[in-house]
């Protein structure tokens, strides 16, 4: 389908196979520093597909081949890099990077989030809170993630991939080993490190530790 909008202004790259609803509307979230002209800048890349109603902020990065659904919100400075799909009605925080295969629908994604690995999928409904990084896991649908949860996979094996399951629940602080499966509607606590027994290798979460918390 021709593209059916056009660059506003100058700073903006907008690549001429790239889809543009004519009813996405670009947007500065003033509330979100911008610190210099760069910041202000945006690309949009080739065949990337940009929905009905989504709303991109200043600074956005939306490389090849990326496709976001109807009502789409991408803030300030958020990067989405090639052939990621971005389910209808997904809110992405200021300054976060995906870099993954796909996040659902309806999924609300904090802050100076990080999201990568090849075979990363988040399901519908999902929550993420800022500044968590999400590295080679597959979440499931309903699932609440903490500030600041860090999940840790060892780079392109598939069989250390993290897995959690539906309607799960892991609080702030939070790490998360490779190779942990949280099960379906599991609630980790605030501050607890999981990870999987030293002796059975990679599979169901079967060590809960608490964070040491240092004190001066």
């Amino acid at each position: 389908m021709k593209p059916v909008a056009k660059p506003p202004k100058q700073g903006f790259l907008i690549d001429r196979t790239a889809y543009l609803s004519k009813y996405a509307v670009f947007k500065v979230f003033k509330e979100e520093p911008m610190k210099s002209y760069s910041d202000f800048r945006m690309f949009i890349g080739f065949r990337a597909h940009i929905g009905p109603n989504c709303i991109i902020g200043y600074g956005v990065e939306i490389h090849d081949h990326v496709r976001l659904g109807d009502r789409v919100v991408a803030h300030n400075g958020v990067t989405i890099v090639s052939t990621c799909n971005i389910g209808t009605g997904t809110e992405i925080g200021y300054l976060s990077i995906l870099k993954c295969l796909s996040i659902g629908e309806l999924v609300n994604i904090g802050s100076n989030v990080f999201i990568f690995g090849q075979e990363t999928t988040v399901g519908n409904r999902t929550t993420i809170g800022n500044n968590s990084t999400i590295a080679y896991t597959k979440i499931g649908s309903d699932v609440t993630i903490g500030k600041n949860v860090q999940f840790h996979s060892l780079d392109g094996d598939l069989d250390s991939y993290i897995i959690v399951g539906n309607g799960a629940q892991i609080g702030d602080n939070t790490e998360i080993k490779p190779g942990v499966i949280i099960p379906d509607r599991c609630i980790i606590p605030a501050n607890y490190i999981a990870e999987p027994h030293p002796n059975q290798g990679f599979g169901e979460l079967s060590i809960l530790t608490k964070k040491q918390v240092q004190t001066d």
